[in-house]
């Protein structure tokens, strides 16, 4: 088989890698731009009310419109300001710093002598794991496999309890 334009394995591989966000960035992410949203929303509102009502009340002149239309632009920068304390940016701050608190100790944990943490997104990846999958030809354990435990849903088994 011959493989050629874009089947080719040099032409599959050419894509740009893909980016890999920990699910931790991603839900804080979605936070941030809910609550964004929710702060713009309520800054329209606190605006916008008091507006219609001025503008149903009377008849204003165009001159008069564009002075009140900025001023309630004015006013929505002002509410989104005041509002914004709502958003909280010290929370990247801080699974930054505990980020960066977590890979200094595994680097220096004595149990794993020579462990390098390549990545910022390791300790959070490493506390979202579900199931542990072990090969079973040895590449890994050196032929050297031991039974320490089995979590079966609510049976807990362990050499001891066997």
């Amino acid at each position: 088989t011959l493989y050629t334009g874009t089947d080719t394995r040099g032409a599959m591989n050419s894509a740009p890698p893909r980016s890999k966000v920990a699910s931790v960035d991603l839900q804080v992410n979605l936070l941030a731009k809910v609550l964004f949203g929710l702060t713009a929303s309520t800054a329209l509102a606190m605006v916008a009310v008091p507006f219609i009502q001025r503008a149903a009340s009377s008849r204003l002149a165009s001159a008069e419109m564009s002075q009140q239309l900025l001023q309630a632009l004015l006013d929505f920068c002002r509410f989104l300001l005041l509002f914004s304390s709502i958003i909280p940016i010290s929370l990247r701050v801080a699974l930054d710093m505990a980020k960066l608190v977590y890979k200094l100790q595994m680097t220096s944990d004595a149990r794993m002598p020579g462990l390098q943490v390549r990545s910022s997104t390791l300790p959070e990846e490493l506390g979202g794991i579900d199931f542990l999958l072990t090969d079973k030809t040895g590449t890994l354990t050196r032929n050297e496999m031991l039974f320490r435990k089995l979590h079966l849903g609510f049976a807990f088994l362990s050499p001891q309890t066997l």
